[in-house]
């Protein structure tokens, strides 16, 4: 009938009471409404942080959480599909320039306590250190009622200039090609169309060939550090009391990675595609995996050349970061051009 937070830090364990259930519920869906699409936060903004600054009163603003502490969330509930780091902590009417959460607080996700300790116990990395992605409709030459990704090809195309890998595109980013090569990388990028919501029982995610279901992940062992689904709606699934939301998140989870970045709408593409390769970078310069994902958001919300509508939290909240709180190295990729001299016979 209530809703309540233990908070845990360092020296003291807390319970907060911070409502009942239904009316906590319905703050939550009134700002999650915004989320449906982008039109949504720029055709009303005030509403919109507003709604956001309520959200935040109700969960965060009870809770003793120090000036800049790192944060990490397991949810239950409708809490699950909440992107707690747009939450507004002062009353603004400007999207680029509010007070948001992620300004305050490094934050994260886990699926359960239990599970993020076996997480954090297991530092091995992967044997072979290097990317494998996939971007099945980078150009629309695979035949299906799919539509092209143009973004996945510059998406790609950005992270094949930072790192070495294998970057399969259209029909060889097959679910048998994936499959293939689910064990044998450190790291896997599927930047393709993924399909869910709070009421689907068969999320999904599609490949040149066909799709690969959540109740296929389970059969799988997928021993990555880090899984990236580029995807729409990747985090989001059908609510299963006591287990939480079924979503492809945790189906990779479940299959044995490390961590993931997943999504929790149909997130942009071209913003997406911008974070993600500064969230490379700034994988390539040591950063943990989590740390890497908040400087790059940030670092897309700050940027005065993007117009301030664009910098909606629609734009950089969607992904969000699930797993360890470890990093991963991969390898540089290396320029093999050589420069040949030529010279004539007669010129000696």
């Amino acid at each position: 009938k209530n809703i309540y937070v233990i908070t845990i830090h360092l020296q003291k364990v807390e319970l907060h009471q911070i409502g009942q259930t239904f009316s906590v519920e319905k703050e939550i869906r009134n700002l999650l409404s915004f989320f449906e699409k982008s039109s949504n936060i720029e055709n009303a903004p005030n509403d919109f942080l507003q709604q956001s600054k309520k959200v935040y009163d109700i969960l965060i603003a009870p809770l003793s959480i120090g000036a800049e502490e790192e944060v990490v969330i397991f949810s239950d509930g409708a809490l699950a599909y909440l992107p707690f780091e747009a939450l507004v902590i002062d009353e603004s009417n400007d999207l680029a320039s509010a007070n948001y959460l992620i300004k305050n607080h490094m934050i994260y996700y886990g699926y359960s306590a239990t599970i993020f300790s076996k997480l954090n116990k297991n530092n091995n990395q992967s044997t072979e250190n290097s990317i494998a992605a996939f971007a099945p409709f980078a150009d629309g030459s695979v035949n299906s009622k799919y539509a092209t990704l143009a973004f996945s090809q510059d998406e790609l195309g950005e992270i094949s200039e930072q790192v070495a890998g294998s970057f399969l595109k259209n029909k060889e980013a097959s679910k048998f090609n994936f499959l293939k090569n689910r064990d044998k990388f450190s790291v896997l990028h599927l930047s393709t169309h993924a399909f869910s919501s709070a009421t689907e029982s068969k999320p999904h995610i599609v490949f040149a060939d066909t799709s690969l279901f959540l109740s296929e992940l389970y059969g799988l062992e997928i021993p990555a550090d880090l899984v990236v689904l580029s995807a729409c709606q990747s985090n989001i699934g059908k609510l299963s009391p006591g287990e939480g939301v079924m979503s492809l998140g945790r189906g990779f989870t479940f299959a044995g990675s490390k961590s993931l970045v997943s999504s929790l709408w149909n997130v942009n593409a071209g913003s997406t595609s911008t974070i993600l390769s500064n969230f490379y970078r700034n994988l390539q310069n040591q950063n943990s995996k989590y740390e890497s994902l908040h400087a790059a958001k940030l670092a897309y919300l700050e940027n005065e050349n993007i117009p301030s509508y664009e910098r909606s939290p629609y734009y950089w909240a969607g992904l969000i970061y699930y797993g360890d709180d470890g990093g991963v190295t991969l390898k540089e990729k290396t320029n093999n051009n050589c420069l040949l001299y030529t010279s004539d016979a007669a010129d000696e």
